[in-house]
């Protein structure tokens, strides 16, 4: 008796539509947040000292390739962010949005922004960001994250609140929002 070969049904196609879109998803992201640190794919490969080689990281970007769940976790460590900050949102099955505003976001400073923009608290500002950048060694140079603690140690240096922190950042208009 002859065993016929599985049907692939509806369900199988559609699955692996699904994965090639949220393939896709993912590699829109990991563009745009190697772009955000101002690198070329040339530069990962540098950086990462061959461990994530420019041609490979561009099948990832493109959607052509799946990443492994080590290998992000690897890419987020690279990045210095957290590894829910790669995954695209919006989509069933990845992180939910964030609020916009909300205490638990994280906060992502324009550096040029900071460079040129007068007011007393931006010399304090500055130098607590040169502190951040050096502690961190993340010289990037167009934006810095920063922690939800960063923001609320900023606050208290200042002599204010924890919440002031975001609200006077977003007042200066040093807010970052892609």
């Amino acid at each position: 008796m002859a065993t016929e070969p599985p049907v692939r049904g509806p369900d199988v196609d559609a699955d692996d539509e699904e994965g090639a879109a949220y393939a896709a998803l993912l590699g829109r992201r990991l563009r745009d947040m190697r772009r955000q640190r101002g690198w070329s794919l040339h530069d990962v490969e540098v950086v990462s000292r061959g461990e994530f080689k420019a041609s490979a990281l561009g099948t990832y970007e493109r959607g052509d390739r799946r990443i492994t769940l080590q290998r992000l976790q690897r890419l987020a460590r690279l990045y210095r962010i957290p590894v829910d900050l790669l995954l695209p949102e919006g989509e069933a099955g990845a992180r939910p949005p964030r609020r916009v505003g909300g205490e638990d976001d994280q906060v992502v400073i324009d550096l040029a922004a900071l460079d040129v923009v007068s007011d007393p608290d931006a010399d304090e500002l500055r130098r607590y960001v040169e502190m951040i950048r050096n502690e961190r060694q993340d010289w990037n140079g167009r934006v810095l994250s920063m922690r939800r603690g960063d923001v609320r140690q900023l606050a208290r240096l200042s002599g204010h609140e924890p919440t002031w922190g975001r609200e006077r950042l977003d007042r200066l208009g040093l807010l970052r929002r892609d």
